[in-house]
């Protein structure tokens, strides 16, 4: 069971959020960011898991992002004024969003749709380390 811990931790030293699982305690760290490290996820769908793999293995071959986690969905959304229901792919981009403008059009390059689904969420805090290795691992060249 997941709770929230940051109530009873009281030490002036660590304002940060932590949780609870099973006997673990696992602290966030707030990182520091410059203006050209500002992490986040980037979230797009696709219509199939092939255009999913395809998308995602190019976004991290050419360094847009660090790793990008495919999870099937279903989506209802208006389109044309007609309501619908449909099975999706969605790749969630973890990236540094300094280069969200590159990460977008390749995405657009590699999309089959007309408006792709491409939403970037800041990441407010995480593991120091894990934002490190984002840091790291992205760096496109172009």
């Amino acid at each position: 069971m997941i709770k929230d811990d940051s109530q009873r931790l009281r030490l002036p030293f660590n304002k940060a959020p932590a949780l609870t699982v099973g006997q673990k305690r696992v602290q966030f760290l707030e990182v520091k960011m410059s203006k050209n490290q500002q992490y986040g996820v980037v979230l797009v769908t696709t219509e199939s898991e092939e255009q999913a793999r395809a998308i995602a293995s190019a976004i991290v071959k050419e360094k847009y992002g660090a790793c990008v986690s495919i999870t099937p969905v279903h989506s209802v959304y208006t389109w044309d004024n007609e309501v619908h229901s449909d099975p999706e792919w969605q790749l969630m981009i973890k990236t540094n969003l300094a280069y969200y403008s590159q990460l977008e059009t390749r995405i657009r390059q590699l999309h089959s749709y007309d408006v792709p689904e491409i939403i970037a969420l800041p990441i407010q805090m995480g593991l120091n380390s894990y934002l490190q290795w984002i840091g790291e691992s992205v760096s496109p060249s172009s």
